[in-house]
């Protein structure tokens, strides 16, 4: 039961790379030690979606037309996931598993991140109602999540009478924001909202701190996680915020379960758990507990069950898929020392 699990391991999101691998070895380990799934042992095959997304779509495509792979599980970026979809076609059941724009409702494809309608709308209107800002300042990769992001929040703010000053994107990879932080610096926004992507997104809030911005304006960060942290800097995380399903000091009774678990598995020294790499292991569980239910990999019978909701287990508790979509508790943390500091818990079960 050989499954394809696709990874970045270089480029902008290469940092998540590491962290999503161990934690696919540690579902598959725990699936091995029981029945596998459908009686089959588990093999993954780690496929790096950091190369150009026709290029990761063709080898994908390649493997599941050979019968090589028989399902698919996927922490990577949208525009990848798209071009996947399109040439696998649906003949093998897709689990995509970190946050995105939300509304993918193609056959064969099951999503287990958040939405900005599940995170990031929720926290923008706390921070409206509790921390008394007005006037927002958007940054953001140049790709279809930041945007899709971005509108949204604009449309939500525009409602409730905000001020939006500017939304701006740059190419992946962007390492030199001096005229961005100018802008900031002239304008003087109450709330900087920053959807980059990995290395740029550490490029920015250093820059941003090295200007002495951290003091006065709050940083809404979409897309972080504690790899990013630790690049970031203790220093450089004065007033930055972000919004997430897990983060490592999550004091719950599952996920103290599966960190101890992630530990005695890997060591101290492991690669640093998070909501992403914690997503990948919730991946392969869940495509696990769908051929269970319906004793079958077929995206057919996938797709029967799935017309249903759906709960499951994960490291962030109870969870439910519903109209393929899962549904989980969000939290608003704070960095503070190089972690993440609960701030308020969003329900949605």
């Amino acid at each position: 039961m050989k499954i394809g699990v696709l990874l970045p391991f270089k480029g902008p999101i290469g940092l998540w790379g590491n962290s999503c691998e161990a934690c696919a070895q540690l579902a598959a380990g725990e699936l091995n030690s029981y029945r596998g799934i459908l009686d089959s042992k588990v093999e993954l095959d780690f496929i790096d979606a950091s190369a150009p997304p026709a290029q990761v779509a063709r080898e994908v495509a390649t493997k599941v037309h050979n019968q090589e792979l028989s399902s698919l599980v996927g922490t990577h970026t949208s525009d990848v996931r798209k071009h996947v979809v399109k040439a696998v076609n649906a003949q093998v059941p897709y689990i995509y598993t970190p946050m995105y724009e939300g509304g993918d409702k193609c056959k064969g494809v099951y999503l287990t991140g958040l939405t900005p309608e599940q995170s990031v709308l929720p926290t923008i209107n706390w921070l409206c109602n509790n921390m008394h800002v007005k006037r927002w300042f958007f940054v953001g990769s140049d790709y279809i999540w930041p945007k899709t992001t971005h509108n949204s929040a604009i449309k939500f703010l525009s409602k409730s009478r905000r001020s939006v000053i500017a939304s701006e994107y740059f190419p992946l990879n962007c390492q030199d924001f001096s005229r961005v932080l100018d802008s900031i610096e002239r304008t003087q926004p109450d709330v900087v909202v920053i959807n980059l992507l990995g290395n740029s997104s550490i490029a920015f809030n250093r820059q941003f701190a090295r200007r002495g911005l951290d003091n006065s304006i709050l940083r809404y960060c979409g897309a972080i996680e504690e790899n990013m942290l630790y690049a970031i800097g203790h220093n450089n995380c004065e007033n930055l915020i972000s919004s997430m399903g897990f983060f490592d000091d999550l004091d719950t009774n599952e996920a103290n379960a599966f960190k101890k678990l992630y530990c005695n598995s890997f060591g101290e020294f492991a690669p640093a758990l998070n909501q992403i790499s914690v997503s990948c292991y919730e991946g392969i569980m869940l495509l696990a507990n769908l051929a269970q239910q319906c004793q079958s990999l077929l995206t057919d019978d996938f797709e029967k069950i799935t017309s249903k909701s759906i709960g499951f287990e994960s490291p962030r508790g109870e969870l439910t898929l519903d109209n393929k979509n899962v549904h989980a508790d969000v939290f608003i943390v704070q960095a503070n020392n190089n972690r993440f500091v609960p701030l308020h818990r969003i329900s949605q079960i």
